[in-house]
């Protein structure tokens, strides 16, 4: 065998090589790729099925709701549901027991963006004169057009998106009034009430459980405690990887006889890490 021959018989061996391992990379490659996706395929799976879960307590929740003739609450209740093999906690809250961004007044938007959103003093006031004139602004009949969803905050100039973000769990849109009913508010929004005493948050929560409560410490001007129509559900759904998925759901329940039992205004989701 002739030297140029076999000098061309070692560059083809080391192509196929090549070739070979350029198919391998290859297909490792996809097999990582096709494994990436069946992974994240599962997940969306598993959070699918979580909220379709969540969406099933909270119809049972409704319906105990409906049949024991509760069309209104004036403070938060907690159910435990069983559905799908799982045991599911789902906390009822009238929706007053949040901040009304359609109708709370400039000085509790304020106290909003103080001692919730991090803002100092004089841009919180800033920015809740904004969010007033733009819920009075007219709409194209010549009528305040209001805010219809907390998302619609950030479409006002220069409102922080970190602000929205902190605050956005704490708030929500309705006519039902200006006021907050502390007898249904989670502790952040006790905290905003309570102000500079945001320290007696613990204290009021405990005072709740008796027959008179204690809520001196806070402006009279922003609280409202009747009971509402509105009401705000979260279905807590434990996920394969470890996590919750917090279904919510905001409802009219009907007052009336001759309409839908409940309305349901909006869902979202919101998804808790494993720990």
């Amino acid at each position: 065998m002739s030297a140029r021959r076999a000098a061309s018989q070692g560059v083809a061996l080391i192509a196929v090589l090549w070739i070979v391992v350029a198919l391998g990379i290859s297909v490792m490659g996809l097999t990582r790729v096709v494994r990436d996706e069946t992974r994240t395929a599962a997940s969306q799976a598993s959070r699918l099925k979580a909220t379709a879960i969540g969406d099933a307590a909270i119809l049972q929740v409704l319906q105990q709701l409906q049949a024991s003739g509760k069309t209104s609450l004036r403070k938060s209740e907690a159910f435990g549901i069983q559905f799908g093999g799982q045991a599911i906690d789902v906390e009822v809250m009238p929706s007053n027991g949040l901040i009304n961004l359609q109708m709370a007044p400039a000085s509790l938007l304020r106290d909003l963006f103080v001692h919730a959103g991090g803002l100092d003093a004089s841009a919180a006031q800033v920015l809740a004169d904004s969010v007033v004139a733009w819920r009075d602004r007219p709409d194209r009949f010549g009528q305040p057009a209001g805010i219809d969803a907390p998302e619609e905050l950030l479409q006002i100039g220069g409102f922080p998106f970190e602000t929205y973000d902190r605050i956005r769990m704490l708030v929500h849109c309705s006519s039902d009034g200006a006021g907050v009913n502390p007898q249904a508010a989670p502790a952040p929004v006790l905290a905003v009430l309570l102000g500079a005493q945001a320290g007696r948050v613990a204290s009021v929560i405990a005072s709740r459980q008796s027959a008179t409560p204690d809520f001196s410490a806070m402006p009279p001007a922003h609280l409202d405690n009747g009971p509402s129509s509105r009401l705000i559900l979260v279905a807590r759904v434990r996920i394969e990887d470890g996590g919750t998925i917090m279904r919510s759901a905001t409802v009219q329940m009907a007052v009336g006889s001759r309409t839908l039992p409940w309305r349901v205004i909006q869902t979202r989701d919101l998804s808790v890490p494993p720990i």
